[in-house]
């Protein structure tokens, strides 16, 4: 994991910016350097990444121009002033606080800078180690046939979407599922017999694959993939198709306890959930599978305090799992 060096450049006239923020705890991953300058001197605005203007407007407006590109600006200016100074700083600054403020005002404005910071620099490292990954392999890993296809995409939607409802899905792997979703469900209303398997396609069901698989690695699975592998060990159907069978009553499931977060996932697909449902159950291809009611039932023990029941939103049980396999397969 990064460690991000945050040299601090203050000019002000007053002490208080400098008290303040020396008082802020440093969070993890991050180390505070300040220096405080009354005069806008050459070394005042360079070698620094964060730079905290608080003077006379005029001053700023004079001050502006000479900034280095990429440092992070935090404009101080009475309320009369703030017009004037967006303008001329064409929005290209990391915050602006109205003066006078407290200390208070100061301390909570510098924590929330801090975590847009946190996601900007954890969004860039996850870039790199997926670039490195991506660059690291020769060429890219294609299935050669539909079918293998079917079932590659098919899984990589189970592992984005499951993960992107776990209730420790957070804004960075919450990002990264959302990269991944719209690519792999593209793919998925693609997929007809007839079609062919061009090299843009396969690309993008690669890339796809790829984000998903940094939110599995990040949430782990919910509920469809323990009960994907009965079908698979049972009745041959290939893994990804078997998870996704069970994907349609996860997000029923989701969709009754976490509504603003599926309301978010339909957004980010563009679609809504019947057509979501239909899409999964026209490709699952499981219809032939019937199951006893004494096959079911002897599954009980397997889905006992599955670790993925904690995975799900308002969580889940065994019994759940025996009426969703009678609903689907008891014949």
């Amino acid at each position: 994991m990064f460690h991000y060096e945050l040299i601090i450049h203050i000019l002000s006239t007053s002490a208080l910016l400098e008290e303040t923020l020396a008082q802020v705890p440093e969070p993890a991953h991050f180390s505070f350097h300040f220096r405080c300058f009354s005069g806008d001197s050459d070394e005042s605005l360079t070698a620094c990444n964060l730079l905290l203007l608080d003077l006379p407007a005029a001053d700023i407006l004079r001050i502006l121009p000479r900034i280095a590109s990429g440092t992070d600006l935090i404009l101080c200016s009475a309320p009369e002033d703030i017009s004037l100074l967006q303008e001329a700083a064409a929005n290209q600054y990391a915050d602006l606080w109205v003066k006078p403020f407290s200390s208070s005002f100061i301390t909570a404005r510098f924590n929330r800078l801090l975590e847009h910071l946190w996601l900007e620099k954890d969004d860039s490292f996850i870039r790199t180690c997926l670039n490195t990954t991506i660059n690291s392999i020769p060429d890219l890993i294609w299935f050669k046939d539909l079918r293998g296809s079917h079932e590659m995409v098919n899984d990589a939607f189970c592992h984005a979407v499951e993960g992107y409802f776990s209730p420790a899905c957070d804004d960075i792997t919450g990002y990264l599922a959302e990269k991944a979703m719209p690519m792999v469900y593209r793919g998925l209303k693609m997929m007809r017999p007839e079609m062919e398997m061009t090299p843009a396609f396969r690309e993008q069901m690669y890339y796809g694959s790829l984000w998903a698989g940094l939110v599995l690695n990040a949430h782990g699975t919910s509920f469809p993939h323990p009960y994907g592998y009965v079908l698979t060990e049972n009745h041959g159907i290939p893994h990804g198709k078997a998870c996704a069978v069970f994907l349609p009553a996860l997000l029923l499931h989701c969709a009754q306890y976490a509504p603003e977060k599926m309301e978010r996932f339909l957004r980010v697909l563009d679609t809504d959930l019947p057509a979501v449902n239909q899409l999964l159950d026209s490709l699952s291809g499981v219809e032939r599978i019937s199951m006893t009611k004494e096959e079911i039932q002897s599954y009980r023990k397997r889905f006992t305090g599955l670790k993925h029941y904690a995975n799900t939103p308002g969580a889940y049980s065994e019994e759940q799992g025996l009426r969703l396999f009678e609903t689907l397969f008891l014949k």
